[in-house]
């Protein structure tokens, strides 16, 4: 199904304000976010003070259950499934994390389980609202500096992280 370019351009900020949004619930930094129409992916960079495997797998995964909530929400992307190649790589890392962590018969329960779990958060009203403030500046100017976004994405109840052990340095990721 072809959709407008307004449209397909709201559903790529979506993508990348559910990412950036994600990221602060799980307690990351968020250092930017980036939007561009087209072929030219949209990003955000953000930092895991404590890395977790499951926030990494959440915050990965957070693009793909925007794309997914906005279909059921509204009619006109009904049809349309995710709104780049994008979101390919999202998957990648997300299959990537979860087959570091368990066997592999495991992968797609966990998957799914993971996929439940990012959708039930983005569906908390101050969460979805903060995607949409977010994805709204996105559209006006292309990208949200670190001060934009913390002044967009205050009071998200944030998480504590997760109860695994740091298995890994901080580290930075970049999501598209």
């Amino acid at each position: 199904a072809s959709m407008n370019r307004k449209a397909e351009d709201e559903l790529h900020a979506i993508h990348e304000a559910a990412h950036a949004v994600m990221a602060a619930r799980m307690g990351w930094i968020v250092s930017g976010v980036s939007f561009g129409s087209n072929q030219d992916y949209g990003y955000v960079d953000a930092e895991a003070p404590r890395w977790s495997r499951r926030a990494d797998v959440l915050i990965a995964l957070a693009g793909h259950a925007a794309d997914l909530r906005m279909a059921r929400l509204h009619q006109r992307y009904r049809d349309y499934g995710d709104p780049y190649q994008g979101v390919e790589r999202d998957l990648t890392i997300v299959f990537e994390l979860l087959a570091e962590a368990g066997r592999a018969e495991s992968i797609f329960p966990r998957f799914v389980r993971a996929l439940d779990r990012a959708d039930s958060i983005l569906a908390e009203r101050r969460t979805w609202a903060a995607v949409r403030k977010v994805a709204a500046v996105l559209l006006r100017q292309g990208k949200v500096t670190a001060d934009e976004f913390a002044s967009l994405a205050t009071n998200l109840g944030r998480r504590r992280p997760g109860r695994q052990p740091k298995t890994r340095k901080a580290g930075r990721r970049r999501y598209r």
